[in-house]
């Protein structure tokens, strides 16, 4: 039988609700004028307007997008089609590596990711992308490296499956001590 003390301790989460709980947790140090303008703008903004922090589904990503797609076609920047699945792949890549495309190389899918951010923007949310990317930025802070120094180990299951930002992310976390992390996977099995 595991011990009661012991599996009180262990918490168990996603790299989405691990980020989640971060920012919910440190809400008020991360809004302290000091740290303020250190906070990606987005996160600032969304934070100061609730509580909660407000994210998009993937249901509500989907109708973003899309009608960001529509603006930028309606607008005649382009006469190039843009279909859904294209724009989220591009999306995902352009937000997951934290590389923007050279110029030029795609400017329809470009507007359309301006588009959808500036969408975010005014709805005071964030998307699942950005609660990593965020996340690793967070991290850095002083204000939350006390939480960090406080964590015994990390175990990331299905390690293969790790994309770029949430790798980055935790470089942050285990920034003092790498030697907590525990990584379980299969080469065989990844989807990055």
């Amino acid at each position: 039988a595991l011990d009661r003390g012991l599996s009180a301790a262990v918490k168990v989460k996603t790299f989405h609700s691990f980020a989640l709980d971060l920012f919910r947790s440190h809400r008020q140090a991360l809004l302290c004028e000091s740290v303020q303008g250190l906070l990606p703008g987005r996160l600032l903004r969304v934070l100061q307007h609730d509580e909660n922090l407000r994210v998009v589904g993937e249901w509500e990503q989907r109708l973003l997008l899309s009608a960001a797609i529509a603006k930028v076609q309606e607008n005649g920047e382009t006469s190039q089609k843009v279909t859904l699945p294209c724009a989220l792949r591009y999306l995902h890549r352009r937000k997951g590596s934290g590389t923007v495309p050279p110029s030029g190389s795609n400017l329809t899918l470009t507007a359309v990711a301006e588009e959808y951010e500036k969408a975010l923007d005014s709805n005071k949310s964030v998307d699942y992308t950005d609660l990593i990317s965020m996340a690793g930025e967070v991290l850095r802070l002083p204000v939350v490296a006390e939480t960090m120094a406080k964590l015994q180990a990390v175990v990331v299951d299905e390690f293969q499956d790790t994309s770029m930002a949430q790798l980055q992310m935790l470089q942050e976390m285990l920034s003092c001590r790498p030697s907590r992390l525990t990584a379980v996977g299969d080469p065989r099995q990844r989807i990055f």
